[in-house]
């Protein structure tokens, strides 16, 4: 019963982002409350309060995500994805493979492109053998 109701509140993005700001090209600052495990590139960050940041403009494709008590840190390269219609709310997009969740997209409001988290092997094995669905976070008051 639990698991029945964690998954229809993932599914229908009930959970809050906090995000403090948006700049072209990605120079975001964005804090989000994470209610559940997943995984970035080939990295586990357990459910929690998380910082996306680019750390360097002559990087691009690089973001850094980080637990905000700074116990959890990853460096990830990152692709650029064009936006079919301009994001209104900046949103971090899971794919749920099983039962497990894998960060896929970052969406920043008002920006034509965001970023894809290329998928390591070990991902794309997963999820062949799986149906995969998307589950979308959104802040709320956006």
């Amino acid at each position: 019963m639990k698991k029945r109701i964690f998954k229809v509140m993932a599914t229908t993005g009930f959970f809050i982002l906090l995000v403090s700001g948006a700049y072209a090209q990605m120079e975001t600052h964005i804090i989000a409350n994470i209610p559940f495990a997943f995984i970035a590139g080939t990295k586990t960050f357990p459910a929690g309060e998380y910082t996306i940041d680019r750390p360097s403009i002559n990087e691009p494709g690089l973001i850094l995500i980080r637990g905000v008590d700074n116990k959890q840190a990853l460096f990830l390269n990152v692709e650029n994805v064009q936006a079919r219609k301009t994001p209104e709310k900046t949103e971090l997009v899971f794919n749920e493979i099983g039962d497990k969740y894998f960060l896929s997209k970052i969406w920043v409001t008002g920006e034509d492109s965001g970023r894809e988290i290329p998928k390591p092997r070990p991902d794309r094995e997963l999820e062949r053998v799986a149906l995969a669905q998307q589950v979308s976070l959104q802040p709320s008051g956006n």
